[in-house]
């Protein structure tokens, strides 16, 4: 963020339609919720992690050892490829690999590198416009990782990233998709629906299928367990998540280049839609 520091400003420019007031007041939220994040005690959710380092996400990188850790395990994705209303789509898969990660990152420091994956993601200017689809993959999630969600410094937590959602985030949230929640998870569904804003909660979709999904997702980007024959897309659940960002840009320049060759050889001539013309 720090080398590109005007591309990150802008996004809260973008996402808040150039309304500085509100961009300004989601930029003091989003730093407060980073120094917050930073600031959580190592037992945050009765973790005992060791000597956990001090992290600061202005310092953190795609190749920092804590975001690392957070791409090699899968427990954030992306897809090499669009939602079907032209967001990105970020894949978040709890189970008890979860636990493992905040015994060992400690929670804050776990939270700052998804938190850091999703700012990569958010930096595409189709992404800063279109937004992104946040799923949430709650069938692999154990009762043990329920249980520990629902301790009172976790909810707090799940309070302020709610908030980021619904007003704070460099990001438009499109959607949020609840996939395969167990029925020991539905209280801890419940608590999270209170906790966000009315505008992110008229765009939550609970799905106890995951081919339900495909109605916001075309099957062939989704990983192999949203579908029969997922992941025939570039690679699809096999790409890295560097991947399919390379994907993403290849895609933006080469819509572009024909947005700007076609530009050049006719012009554009507007046209009214269909439904303002007058009968003839």
């Amino acid at each position: 963020a720090l080398e590109q520091c005007d591309l990150w400003l802008v996004r809260f420019l973008r996402t808040r339609k150039y309304d500085s007031a509100r961009a300004l007041h989601a930029l003091r939220g989003n730093l407060s919720l980073s120094r917050y994040l930073e600031g959580l005690p190592a037992r945050t959710g009765g973790a005992k992690p060791g000597a956990v380092a001090a992290v600061r996400f202005w310092d953190l990188h795609i190749e920092d050892s804590s975001v690392r850790y957070v791409l090699d395990r899968r427990l954030l994705a992306t897809v090499p490829g669009r939602a079907r209303d032209g967001s990105a789509v970020v894949l978040l898969s709890p189970s008890s690999d979860f636990l493992v990660a905040w015994g060992r990152l400690g929670v804050g420091g776990f939270t700052l590198a998804v938190l850091k994956l999703i700012e990569a993601l958010s930096l595409e200017p189709r992404t800063q416009l279109c937004g992104i689809t946040v799923v949430v993959d709650l069938r692999r999630a154990s009762s043990a990782l329920i249980s520990t969600s629902l301790r009172p410094d976790m909810l707090r937590l799940t309070e302020r990233l709610a908030s980021l959602l619904g007003s704070k985030a460099a990001f438009r949230v499109r959607g949020l998709w609840i996939v395969g929640a167990p029925w020991y998870a539905r209280a801890f569904v419940n608590l999270v629906r209170t906790f966000l804003s009315s505008k992110l909660r008229s765009r939550l979709h609970l799905c106890s299928a995951a081919e339900d999904l495909h109605a916001a997702v075309e099957e062939r980007l989704l990983p192999a367990g949203f579908g029969a024959g997922g992941g025939a897309d570039e690679g699809g659940a096999e790409a890295s998540f560097e991947e399919c960002l390379l994907a993403l840009q290849r895609r933006e320049s080469s819509t572009r280049t024909s947005l700007r060759s076609s530009s050049s050889s006719e012009p554009l001539v507007w046209q009214r839609p269909r439904h303002e013309l007058s009968p003839t």
